[in-house]
């Protein structure tokens, strides 16, 4: 026998047609906002195609994978853009077999050059010549200039270790984000010596607070210089753990170093020989060493991996940027020589955190492109 449908089948078959009805509705919204978002983005370069549509798709897996959103569509087309021109970039770069690294997408590919240096460096307007008779180098924070110790002096490396690496010593701490906003690299650069000489004197690698340099110090998120980082943490009498004093919020607050037990003093800090590659090296054997570094070369914010020899040519320099060298070494299958530089721009970035600088360049004998040896500094625990 057959019955009629009951009243409660008919509405529940309604439903789920009017449900069916809404996603098509929604997909097709959805499919034709996509369709003139790539077609918006290929008039713009002038190709589209199955490429664009392509690009498109790599470029919402960077964004799945670097946690990205935009408030609007204008503004997610407009990093779209800088996106593909920063990939091309890469690209290039990786294509030209004079290279001795490689670059890749990180975290900076969905901003422009200008962007990456205001937020990620100690932006300056300030340059200084590549002259090696120069004895003063301005920085945001000022003009630095040497001290009675720190005179010129050569020093025979013949004695030196081929290699050396402090990470191998477990004398290192593992690589921080300093974020945008709070121009700290200064701060991350000197505390990362002062933890590694004091695993180096006393046994123990302790992790110290960035945070209290950066909320007790005048310089605050404003860009500092590396001797102010020592200068404090001397005058204070020491300077606390991460734990004891808190973590780095990547924005200065009001100073409590008076509340916390100091956990690592310094005796003093001195600078080495300027311009000198061996002193470095000497220096470098004993304990890691603060450098400051020109980071205006866009081949840097997306260094990958290998030796970094420096990318487009410059003929004046900013030392916008602060690094620690843990270490050398030499790439046995071609000889060329390096220097090992923690960098603060999180595990992401470079090689986990890390960047390989060419040592020793016959024409650049004071470190290449960024001046590695330049003005170096270290702290005395």
């Amino acid at each position: 026998m057959n019955y009629p449908p009951s009243s409660c089948s008919s509405s529940r078959i309604s439903l789920v047609l009017l449900l069916v009805i809404t996603v098509l509705t929604r997909s097709s919204i959805v499919l034709a906002t996509s369709d003139r978002y790539y077609a918006n983005s290929a008039e713009y370069y002038g190709d589209g195609g199955d490429h664009e549509l392509l690009m498109m798709e790599r470029f919402h897996a960077w964004m799945a994978a670097h946690g990205r959103s935009y408030p609007t569509a204008e503004e997610k087309l407009r990093r779209f853009q800088i996106y593909r021109d920063n990939v091309k970039f890469i690209e290039a770069i990786n294509r030209d077999t004079t290279k001795t690294f490689t670059c890749g997408e990180n975290q900076f590919t969905d901003l422009t050059h200008q962007e990456f240096l205001a937020r990620y460096t100690m932006a300056s307007h300030d340059s200084v010549p590549l002259d090696l008779s120069s004895s003063v180098i301005t920085t945001r924070a000022g003009d630095i200039t040497e001290s009675d110790s720190g005179t010129t002096m050569q020093v025979e490396d013949t004695d030196l270790p081929e290699h050396v690496d402090w990470r191998e010593q477990d004398a290192v701490t593992p690589v921080q984000n300093q974020l945008q906003g709070c121009h700290a690299c200064w701060v991350f650069a000197s505390v990362a010596t002062i933890e590694s000489a004091n695993k180096i004197k006393n046994g123990d690698l302790l992790k110290l607070s960035e945070q209290q340099i950066v909320d007790c110090t005048a310089e605050k998120c404003g860009g500092g210089t590396l001797q102010e980082a020592f200068k404090y943490v001397q005058k204070n009498g020491g300077i606390a753990t991460e734990e004891e004093y808190g973590a780095y919020t990547a924005k200065a607050g009001s100073c409590h170093a008076g509340n916390v037990r100091k956990a690592v003093r310094i005796q003093t800090y001195d600078f080495l020989p300027r311009e000198n590659e061996t002193a470095l090296a000497e220096k470098v054997v004993q304990q890691p060493v603060a450098v400051l570094f020109d980071a205006h070369d866009p081949a840097f914010a997306y260094y990958k991996g290998g030796i970094y020899s420096g990318g487009q040519p410059r003929t004046r320099y900013v030392l916008n940027h602060a690094m620690a060298i843990v270490g050398y070494g030499k790439n046995e299958s071609t000889g060329q020589k390096y220097w090992i530089a923690k960098n603060s721009w999180g595990t992401g970035w470079g090689d986990g955190g890390y960047v390989y600088i060419a040592k020793d360049m016959p024409d650049k004998p004071q470190g290449v492109q960024g001046l590695v040896a330049k003005y170096p500094w270290y702290p005395i625990v």
